[in-house]
């Protein structure tokens, strides 16, 4: 530390010098930054990009403070005689500071040390004698004062002799430190001088040197290099700023990515492997505060990452995490799923258990917006939604008959060994007998030539709604792209419960079937989905369901019964009793349908007492509602005999037949492959 007022000018010029530097980074674009350190655009390089800017920005303020705090105290110290710090420019007071280069311990200028022991070690006699003096009390005192002003100035002495000893050392320290960092920066000035081949050499002796080495070392040898390395990091990382400390983590990252860039697959893997036994080594280990610990630094890294990360960095971090759950339940067991459910079930109620009144409103609304926002905004929810750059396939035509059932495939459906298909019959495990079915609808099923198979094929749903007694009913999901039929929640089986059409509205479904046949067919016709149906079609369709199906013919029974019992009513003087039609159960027994007036294999009708009563039923249908009575219509349960025949009358056009599959066999000639399920008979009938 030297006491010249110079080098405080080269003090503040460097600073001036290192904020030019740091602007130069400020202002840095990105592709310069990339074309730089010479790497590829990335997410992370982009994170290290920016927080580089702002380490700049934050050193460039401290700079700039710090001289300005130099300018203002020199200005107070202007007028006074002061020494200035050269490392720092700091001033100091007169004699706090000591020139070493003027000190020499052989050259002091001290007391005469032989004199002064001699004076020291003196006795009063030899006292009195060299002075030539006769012993008194005053002699005495004078030769005490003496004696230990001798004593402290040996001290004295001694204490500036040690002073001077370690100024000297912490000058030789000095001296020692700035050669060694002259030599540093010269091996860097040669290293960057030199060419690259030659670099490379030096480089790859070194790594040979450093290889022998290690291969002759023994277990003693290695740890202790092992040891000294870890201290010389340490003190290293313990004395260095926050500017360094970033450099060396980037430039550790940088050279782990280009390693990671080149490796293979298995050498990926023997790290990872690698990593996780060490981690499992380490946290086998810990105790419950190295664990909080080791959670809590996770948090603060995690929260540092995101609160840097920009909209491209969430993105892609979102995607990933994505992509690693989808493939995790992709290949997880049945187990494994309860198991993680589960999991989440009790995290869940945990959550819920501890939250307070403001956390659970909190809660509750963002389930509404994000509600509100997933009707607003559907997201895709498959390939179909992207209805853009859509590769064409065709399926080809359906000419592939199963050989137990007669169903028709595609070429590109699986074929089981003996030829049958699984999605129809099961291989040839379901057989049911489901009735007869009319000679001129099955020519139009079958495509044959001289038919308007065509015209049905085409409107297949619309006519089979058209002639229903019932019709399907669910939530629509439209979404963006082709069109494709997708329900969210359950699909209900839904039964007018009135054959009076409501005011303004035109008769539907099984209201139809009261109704003269051309004022049906008109009314058919009319309807909304009818608009690319054919008139001849439809004459065709209702002139033999109305001939043929059991459902028609009980509607028609309501009607005359109803037309007659109005006819008695008003000769007797009384009101007319309420007709309904009450579809049987499959647990009626034949004597329950005696209580019938008029009875037919699926249905009867019934004049009802006083009160409006029936026979117990789940279905029923009348006139028009009552009087106070809110129109509703029937939901028909999928476990009823009457669910198919009624919603699927192209399928069932006479209403009769072993269709129902509740409780009943798979297979009518071998009842030991078991019952019949819903997917079964489903299957089945669309085959």
């Amino acid at each position: 530390m030297e006491v010249v007022v110079d080098n405080v000018i080269n003090v503040d010029e460097k600073a001036k010098s290192e904020i030019e530097r740091l602007k130069f980074i400020v202002n840095e674009t990105y592709d310069s930054f990339c074309k730089r350190v010479k790497q590829k655009k990335s997410t992370k390089l982009k994170a290290r990009w920016n927080k580089e800017k702002q380490n700049a920005k934050e050193e460039i303020v401290k700079i700039e403070k710090e001289i300005e705090e130099r300018r203002q105290r020199r200005e107070r110290a202007s007028d006074d005689i002061m020494e200035v710090d050269a490392e720092n420019g700091e001033p100091v007071l007169m004699g706090a500071m000591i020139d070493i280069n003027r000190l020499n311990a052989d050259e002091m200028v001290l007391n005469n040390e032989s004199e002064l022991v001699a004076q020291r070690e003196e006795s009063f006699d030899d006292y009195c004698k060299r002075l030539k003096k006769k012993k008194s009390g005053a002699l005495k005192r004078k030769w005490l004062k003496e004696k230990m002003s001798a004593e402290e100035q040996i001290a004295k002495n001694e204490r500036e002799r040690e002073k001077r000893r370690l100024a000297k050392e912490a000058q030789s320290e000095n001296e020692r430190k700035r050669k060694r960092d002259e030599a540093r920066e010269l091996r860097s000035i040669n290293n960057d001088n030199e060419e690259r081949h030659a670099k490379q050499r030096r480089l790859e002796n070194k790594r040979d040197s450093e290889n022998t080495q290690r291969e002759n070392e023994n277990e003693v040898e290695r740890r202790a290099r092992l040891n000294s390395q870890r201290e010389i990091q340490n003190r290293l990382r313990e004395n260095e700023t926050e500017v360094q400390r970033q450099a060396r983590l980037n430039l550790k990252r940088n050279r782990e990515n280009r390693i990671r860039e080149n490796e293979t697959e298995e050498e990926r893997e023997a790290r990872l492997n690698l990593q996780r036994e060490i981690q499992n080594r380490i946290r086998e280990n810990e105790t419950q505060e190295d664990y909080e610990t080791r959670l809590n630094s996770q948090r603060e890294i995690q929260n540092r990452i995101r609160e840097n990360e920009t909209e491209e960095d969430y993105e892609a971090r979102l995607n990933s995490q994505r992509e690693t759950q989808n493939r995790l339940r992709e290949n997880e067991t049945e187990e494994e799923r309860e198991t993680r459910l589960n999991l989440q079930r009790q995290i869940q109620n945990r959550i819920r258990e501890i939250e307070n009144e403001e956390e659970r409103d909190e809660r509750l609304n963002n389930m509404r917006e994000n509600y509100r926002e997933r009707q607003q905004n559907p997201r895709q929810e498959f390939a179909a939604a992207n209805s853009e750059n859509v590769e064409e396939f065709r399926t080809g035509p359906q000419d592939r008959e199963c050989s137990e059932c007669k169903a028709l495939h595609f070429e590109g459906e699986a074929k089981m060994k003996n030829g049958a298909y699984d999605s129809c019959c099961n291989g040839g495990k379901v057989k049911v007998d489901i009735g007869p079915y009319p000679e001129e609808l099955k020519r139009l099923m079958k495509r044959e030539e001289g038919t308007d198979w065509k015209e049905l094929d085409k409107n297949m749903l619309k006519y089979n709604t058209s002639v229903s007694f019932a019709y399907t009913k669910g939530e629509m999901r439209q979404l963006p792209g082709i069109f494709h039929y997708r329900i969210q929640g359950e699909l209900m089986h839904i039964l007018p419960r009135y054959i009076d059409p409501l005011p303004g509205r035109n008769p539907a479904f099984g209201q139809l079937w009261i109704l003269e046949t051309n004022d049906a067919i008109e009314y058919r016709c009319q309807a909304p989905f009818a608009s690319r149906c054919s008139r001849e079609m439809f004459d065709f369709l209702h002139r033999l369901i109305e001939n043929i199906n059991k459902y028609a013919e009980i509607y028609k029974m309501l009607n005359e019964i109803e037309k007659e019992e109005r006819a008695n009513a008003e000769r007797e003087g009384r009101e007319a009793k309420i007709c309904k039609i009450v579809f049987k159960k499959a647990t009626d027994n034949p004597s329950d349908v005696l209580a019938f007036p008029t009875v037919n294999e699926v249905a009867g009708v019934y004049i009802c007492d006083e009160n409006g009563d029936t026979p117990v039923s789940d279905l029923e249908v009348q006139r028009k509602c009552n009087e106070g009575e809110r129109p509703m219509a029937e939901k028909i349960s999928k476990y009823s005999e009457h669910v198919e025949p009624l919603t699927f009358v192209l399928f069932y056009p006479y209403g009769t037949g072993d269709f129902w599959f509740y409780n009943k066999p798979k297979n009518v000639d071998n009842p030991g492959l078991g019952k019949m399920t819903a997917l079964h008979n489903g299957l089945y009938d669309c085959g």
